[in-house]
């Protein structure tokens, strides 16, 4: 060990810093590794070593020559308290399908993991995607006054599918929306946009309807106007497209499986993008509906 205490080192390292950030951080560690087309993935060098840098960074401390030695140290003590953050996302990554392991010793976390067809989706996907951390702060943000249960409702979907559960995240997710709609049309009925009724519509009758005061009162003087009004309409297909889907995963029979991984997160993925044009309805309706 020499002259350093590398254990206390890992650990002073670590104090502080949140399993959302240092899930973070562990993904980008990830995708520098895989820039350079590496499947294989050395838990000690490639998630840990590349870990004490950017937490070094985030401590306004320098880089050490013994670097190396501290990230080995915190691999070796994973199964400590203060390594948790770390553990945890390693279990998450491999739980969520996107690596296996290559062996280890027995009641240890493996020396290496080899990635998967979608573990390398994933590294190679941009920072929008779902299961990146900080997705739900990224809609909140785009979607302001959005209520807090929508957003709870996009996280338990996201959750699903960390566990490879296609089905119930679009279930949860045609909830997500069909409480969006609901938000919006309140919203325009409160502004004289709608009649009362259709707060109490069904799902199809509300979205038809919502969609139509979008197209009557979303302005389109501009070639700006026209693009996020067409947006925004393209968004109330997608909710309509994502409502049939929902309906297909409760049945019994449904049309077609829930096998496909990549379909749920697709789904999530447009369900993030299209959200904030069908949320414009809901800040534009005051506005709107005074001006009539």
């Amino acid at each position: 060990m020499g002259p350093y205490n590398l254990p206390k080192e890992a650990q002073d390292l670590l104090a502080g810093a949140s399993v959302l950030e240092v899930r973070e951080l562990c993904v980008r560690a990830l995708r520098d590794k895989h820039a350079s087309a590496a499947t294989q993935i050395n838990l000690s060098s490639d998630i840990c070593g590349r870990l004490v840098p950017p937490l070094l960074e985030r401590k306004g401390r320098p880089v050490p020559a013994h670097a190396n030695m501290i990230g080995a140290s915190i691999f070796q003590h994973l199964e400590q308290p203060w390594a948790a953050p770390v553990a945890e996302f390693i279990v998450w990554f491999t739980r969520a399908g996107f690596a296996w392991a290559l062996g280890g010793d027995q009641n240890r976390f493996p020396y290496n993991v080899y990635l998967t067809a979608a573990g390398e989706a994933f590294l190679d996907a941009s920072d929008d995607h779902p299961i990146l951390p900080g997705f739900a702060v990224r809609l909140a943000t785009r979607c302001p006054g959005l209520p807090d249960g929508i957003l709870s409702l996009f996280a338990d979907a996201r959750s699903c599918l960390d566990a490879g559960q296609v089905r119930p995240a679009v279930v949860v997710l045609g909830v997500a929306y069909e409480s969006a709609t609901e938000s919006v049309a309140e919203a325009l009925v409160g502004a004289g946009l709608l009649p009362a009724d259709v707060a109490d519509a069904g799902a199809a009758r509300r979205l038809a309807a919502v969609r139509s005061a979008a197209e009557k009162i979303l302005p389109k003087a501009t070639p700006q106007e026209r693009d996020d009004r067409f947006a925004t309409l393209s968004a109330y297909d997608f909710a309509d497209a994502l409502r049939r889907r929902r309906n297909d995963a409760a049945h019994t029979k449904p049309t077609y499986g829930f096998e496909d991984r990549a379909e749920g997160e697709e789904v999530l993925v447009s369900a993030g993008r299209h959200l904030p044009n069908l949320w414009r309805c809901a800040t534009t309706a005051k506005g709107a509906g005074g001006s009539r």
